[in-house]
């Protein structure tokens, strides 16, 4: 009996450093954001009305990636800007708006892919690249996103870039009709080998 305080004071510890690391998660993930923006419109920084284009850009583009991976009835992505912060929120039908960060795991999963999309089809042409490399994005997808995924978003991405490469382990993404090319590696005794 004696030990317990001391266990108590330890989960109250490791209580205190998941809320740190959910935050330096929140910051690395706003980090990467303005790194994207950064290589894609340069360093001497954005102007104000460039970032309000950049907004309305997004806001146009979104909805053409969320709805092919929220099928649920009346559900809304927004972005939410102010001075000095970039949101997204949900609005769900009879629900008050929230925060993405308030979606469940796979549902976060896809949004994570819809706003990739978003931020790479906003681009303009000239800082924009023809080769898209997707490496694993359909993992912790359930599996109704990761049919959306096959069916309806890889023939979207695969008609606006000229080399699309896909890395994926499952067969709901590798089967899917949108590849002209497939190369299949199988793994035996922990060696990987090249099977056609």
């Amino acid at each position: 009996m004696r030990n317990l305080p001391c266990l108590q004071n330890l989960k109250d510890e490791m209580g205190g450093y998941d809320n740190e690391l959910n935050e330096k998660s929140k910051f690395e993930k706003r980090q990467r954001l303005l790194r994207g923006l950064e290589q894609a419109y340069g360093p001497r920084g954005l102007k104000l009305d460039r970032v309000r284009a950049i907004v309305n850009s997004f806001q146009t583009k979104l909805p053409e990636y969320t709805s092919k991976l929220f099928t649920e009835r009346g559900v809304k992505f927004n972005i939410k800007s102010g001075d000095k912060e970039l949101g997204f929120e949900v609005k769900r039908p009879g629900k008050p708006a929230f925060d993405i960060r308030g979606l469940s795991g796979g549902e976060a999963r896809r949004m994570n892919i819809a706003l990739m999309l978003m931020v790479r089809f906003s681009m303009p042409k000239q800082k924009a690249t023809n080769l898209v490399i997707l490496d694993e994005v359909d993992m912790n997808v359930d599996r109704i996103g990761r049919v959306v995924f096959s069916n309806d978003l890889l023939p979207i991405i695969k008609n606006k870039v000229s080399t699309l490469i896909v890395i994926s382990h499952n067969k709901d993404v590798s089967d899917s009709p949108s590849f002209n090319k497939r190369w299949v590696f199988k793994k035996k005794d922990n060696v990987s080998s090249f099977a056609g």
